[in-house]
């Protein structure tokens, strides 16, 4: 009455009972025969049926028993999901195949009977079955799919037989109960996240057949102490070890020829490990934050160590880098607190953003010969760092934004030479070096970012080998002393050079000195009140000797005003400079009596 059935298919049953048997002659229940009904507590299915189609039984949520018999052969996708009371079932020996999703969510489901007869278990089949506790998978089956029994967080223990020969990605995902696990010898594949957050896993055997572990495989697996990954294997996965925080030594095979990304990141307890000479990269954040590895032996195998590959190790105390290494990527190894020395191979040509950024207790390093570039914010707040050799080859000098200047906040650097084959000073290069009390720039450097220099001091634009003009004040503006340098660099007065009216007299009077320039003579003159001031309230007693000597702009007409200004300002040296110099062009008056030696 309640069956609707068409050519012994089992269409849509209709009714509400509780207890529900299937009438003989029903050789199949199709697809969502018995789909949502909430009030169905048990069923029977007569010994004709050979399939339970998709959906037959979703979210039958009050479902707690169903007797499968012997002719059934297939159970299709979904056809149990959802049945969150079901808690066993017996599935008989004439089943072949079992859907994807087809136990999904049966959270009562304590225990299930795969017979022999299974070759094939669909992916998320017993997902999220968080009452199993243990299951046995027939000798036929070849292949655990993805997800099968992720979520099931009440399994302790799986048995896989030697017929498996690979585990899908995320197949035990989540699985927190899941002490310990035997990979079969048949096994070629460990998929990605086969084992993500098997939070009580402790032990694990990989045999000789594998050959690749996926992308988080074993990531979050906090109880994992050892493991041992046999020769067999090429590839290890991103983030394959990630987080496994118990896990305290771990050999890489030598058939493995990269780290990737992440591999071991977070491996706190992680006290050493041995590349292989078989590996050529390390990839980002490979061994980041593996806060117990005191040391690591690199090989001359590795031409590249990527993004963050050792970034908050911060008890290792030494590396070598190879001579095959070529390339230091960002962050490589920021915030290696521990670290007090790097040896950097000729090899190398570029020193990446932040490289060794927040090595607090980093003294000093030598920049080889085949470094070019030197990225933003490679050596920021290295606060240890006292002295730096950089090489003739490196042309920039980074500094931005986003990463900060190279060396900015290294607060004990107190000397720094910066080859003459520089031409760029990026943005806060050198900012808050406020041990850094000489620097002078070369002259190929055609760009100065801001805040370069802030809060440096002595610092010197060379022109020359003997000529040299200190810009101190202008540590803000790198444009400033870029045109500065320029107008030096030139030999001539640029008097519409957009830069501040004090710098534009201290050149001025500079370009006076050098080369006793008549522009620059004539633009004195013209601003000469003003630029007396600002050569009086800045105390540079070097140039105002420089216009006394060199020039006859200070007069008996407007010396005195001079005077009275430096009085005024209380610049003692420069006004006794002054009155000397009045006495000697004979203008000897009752101001300079005052005030005479």
């Amino acid at each position: 009455m309640y069956f609707q059935i068409e050519n012994g298919v089992l269409k849509k049953y209709t009714g509400k009972d509780k207890d529900v048997v299937i009438p003989d002659g029903v050789t199949r229940i199709g697809n969502g025969a018995f789909e949502d009904c909430k009030s169905l507590t048990s069923v029977t299915i007569p010994d004709g049926v050979t399939k339970i189609d998709e959906y037959a039984f979703r979210g039958c949520e009050n479902l707690t028993s169903i007797t499968i018999p012997d002719s059934v052969t297939y159970i299709g996708e979904d056809a149990f999901y959802g049945c969150t009371s079901l808690t066993s079932i017996t599935i008989p020996d004439s089943v072949t195949s079992i859907g994807e999703y087809a136990f999904m969510y049966c959270k009562s489901l304590t225990n299930i009977m795969i017979p022999d007869s299974v070759t094939y278990i669909g992916r998320d089949a017993f997902y999220g079955c968080t009452s199993l506790t243990s299951i046995t998978i027939p000798n036929r089956v070849t292949k655990i799919g993805n997800g099968t029994f992720s979520g099931c967080t009440g399994l302790t223990s799986i048995t896989i037989p030697n017929s498996v020969t690979s585990i899908g990605g995320g197949a035990f995902f989540g699985c927190t109960s899941l002490v310990s696990i035997t990979i079969p010898e048949s096994m070629t594949s460990i998929g990605h996240n086969a084992f993500y957050n098997c939070t009580s896993l402790i032990s694990i055997m990989i045999p000789d057949s594998v050959t690749s572990i996926g992308e988080c495989a074993f990531e979050n697996c906090t109880s994992l102490i050892n493991i041992t990954i046999p020769g067999s294997v090429t590839s290890i996965g991103c983030s394959a070890f990630e987080n496994c925080t118990s896990l305290t030594s771990i050999t890489i095979p030598d058939g493995a020829t990269s780290i990737e990304g992440r591999s071991f990141y977070g491996c706190t307890s992680l006290t050493n490990i041995t590349i292989p000479d078989s590996v050529t990269s390390i990839e980002y954040g490979a061994f980041a934050d593996c806060t117990s590895l005191t040391n690591i032996t690199i090989p001359n195998s590795v031409t590249s160590i990527g993004g963050g590959a050792f970034g908050d190790c911060t008890s290792l105390t030494s590396i070598i880098i190879p001579n095959s290494v070529t390339s230091i990527a960002g962050g490589a190894f920021s915030d290696c607190t521990s670290l007090t020395s790097i040896m950097i191979p000729n090899s190398v040509t570029s020193i990446g953003d932040c490289a060794f950024m927040r090595c607090t207790s980093l003294t000093s390093i030598t920049i080889p010969d085949g470094v070019t570039s030197i990225g933003g914010g490679a050596f920021r707040k290295c606060r240890s760092l006292t002295s730096i050799t950089i090489s003739d080859s490196v042309t920039s000098i980074g500094g931005d934004a986003l990463y900060g200047g190279a060396f900015e906040n290294c607060t004990s650097l107190t000397s720094i030479t910066i080859p003459n084959c520089v031409t760029n000073i990026g943005k806060r290069a050198f900012y808050g070096c406020t041990s850094l009390t000489d620097i002078t720039i070369p002259k190929r450097v055609t760009n100065i970012g801001k805040d370069a220099f802030y809060g440096c001091q002595n610092i010197k634009i060379a022109v020359s080998d003997e000529k040299y003009f200190v810009v101190d004040g202008y540590e803000e503006s790198g444009k400033d002393i870029v045109a500065a340098k320029r107008i030096l660099l030139s030999k001539k007065m640029n008097t519409n050079a957009e830069i501040p009216l004090d710098l534009k007299i201290q050149l001025a009077v500079k370009l006076i000195d050098w080369y006793d320039n008549a522009d620059a003579k004539t633009y004195v003159k013209r601003m000469l009140t003003k630029g007396m001031k600002v050569l009086i309230d800045s105390g540079n007693l070097e140039l105002i000797q420089v216009l006394l000597e060199k020039t006859d702009l200070i007069t008996k007409k407007n010396v005195d005003k001079f005077i009275q200004y430096a009085i005024d300002t209380k610049q003692q040296e420069i006004y006794l400079t002054l009155i000397h110099h009045k006495d000697e062009i004979g203008a000897y008056t009752e101001i300079s009596r005052k005030f005479r030696l």
